[in-house]
């Protein structure tokens, strides 16, 4: 799926209605943390501006719809968002208002909630929490999202430098990131 959505579809034709957004997964893993082994976008390592770009140039392709493509910071095929960005809960929690707010589905994949850094670690033996700081994070992230109606609400990219992205989500009712 990543090489199909690397690029969009050439205009008039047919596309995935949704896969895994791994353009930007891979523009943002190392705009945030720096430290993802990142073969397609090296020039993307600590660099915000890259990121805006991607998120720009999303919106303007002809997808058949953006919300439908699910954004990620992390799964069980590459190195976890906590692991990539050192441990510095900051950037990892930056990372996920990202994921959570950009235009598209967030997809969080087991384990990012309780800020795991390994890859296919089971923890379900271990006990399952709702009252961890990711999880927490995450549910008020989720009430962020839903308060604000950002599901399939615009994105605009206000500024993007080297160092930080502000977007916006919504019309008239602006939710500022």
């Amino acid at each position: 799926l990543a090489e199909l959505q690397a690029d969009p579809p050439p205009t008039g034709k047919k596309g995935l209605a949704g896969a895994l957004n791994f353009p930007l997964t891979y523009a943002a893993v190392p705009a945030f943390c720096g430290k993802f082994e990142n073969r397609y976008w090296p020039f993307a390592h600590k660099n915000m501006s890259f990121l805006g770009v991607r998120m720009d140039e999303q919106l303007k392709a002809p997808y058949l719809d953006v919300n439908l493509l699910g954004n990620q910071i992390d799964n069980h095929d590459m190195d976890r968002i906590t692991k990539n960005c050192g441990g510095d809960m900051s950037l990892v929690r930056n990372a996920l208002v990202w994921n959570m707010l950009a235009q598209g589905m967030p997809t969080i994949y087991y384990g990012t909630e309780v800020f795991e850094t390994e890859q296919r670690n089971s923890f379900w033996q271990y006990g399952w929490s709702t009252e961890t700081p990711g999880y927490k994070f995450l549910k008020t992230l989720n009430m962020v999202r839903k308060s604000h109606n950002v599901g399939k609400s615009l994105l605009a990219v206000v500024s993007a430098t080297e160092n930080t992205l502000i977007f916006t989500r919504g019309r008239h009712k602006k939710l500022w990131v």
